[in-house]
Order: structure tokens, then sequence, then C-alpha cells
């Protein structure tokens, strides 16, 4: 089974790699600073949950397919600076950045840890039906997308 926050080696892992992030630490690729990285990290899980609602995306189905597989059935980086994300979580266009790094990466370990803490939603807004195991190893891919996006 591919790495997924379902996993209790894979949360430790995930915990550990965050905790090594530093509030001065440069990004290797994209717009976003570490603090906008964690908080679109956090607003990411809770996408999981219907928490916060993003605008589907508009591609066809064939693009769809495939992406779901190379997320959930393999190990395939999504391309640096080439994966747009959702209006909702693009905090740099919304013009958000926050400043409480410690706050951001405590409650983001936190949600990790306890992934998923709540119902996930059985439908995403862009792959399709999913499950939770479909969302635990989205959220895996996520955050390790975004972690190797700053060197960790």
């Amino acid at each position: 089974m591919r790495k997924n926050l379902l996993q209790p080696e894979t949360k430790k892992e995930m915990a550990e790699r965050i905790n090594l992030l530093r509030p001065n630490i440069q990004q290797h690729w994209g717009k976003m600073n570490v603090n906008q990285m964690l908080q679109h990290c956090n607003d990411g899980l809770k996408v999981a949950y219907g928490d916060v609602k993003v605008t589907p995306k508009r591609t066809g189905w064939f693009h769809n397919k495939m992406v779901r597989y190379f997320i959930l059935h393999t190990d395939i980086a999504a391309p640096k600076e080439k994966t747009p994300t959702y209006p909702e979580l693009n905090m740099v266009e919304r013009g958000i950045n926050p400043i409480n790094f410690s706050e951001l990466k405590q409650h983001l370990i936190e949600e990790v840890n306890r992934f998923p803490s709540k119902k996930t939603l059985t439908v995403h807004p862009f792959l399709g039906k999913f499950t939770d195991e479909n969302w635990a190893r989205m959220m895996y891919t996520h955050l390790d997308h975004h972690l190797k996006q700053f060197g960790i």
C-alpha cells in the first residue's frame, strides 16, 4: 500500500518532516513563503472534511482519470510549479500571509496525527468518488509535495 495518513508510521514521518520547518526557510520553487504554505496545507486538510469549499476544476474526464491514477497509485511526484491550486487555497493570489508560524506548524502536525478527525467527503471536487483511504493518500502526496518545495 502506498504511503498515506492512515498509517501510523507515515503520520510520524510527516510530523517529523513538518517539525524541521523554520520561519526563515526559503522555498525552492513556487511563490508561497513557509507561513503561506502551512496555511495552505492546513486548509487543504479541511477540504477533505468539506470545511473549506473549493471550486471544482473543469478539465476533461481523461485528464481527471490520469491525475487520479498518478496520485493514488504511483509515487511519481507532482510537477514543480505546474500544479495550480484551487482559488480558495491560493494564499498568494488572495493576499493571505499569516504571521503565526509556530501555531500554524503545530496545528498541521496535530491535524496530520489525527487524520481523519471526522468523516471525509465521499466525492473529491476534482477527482470524483473518494474513500477515507483515497483522502489519506491525497493528503500525504499534497503535504509531501509542499515539504519538498522547502527542501524537507
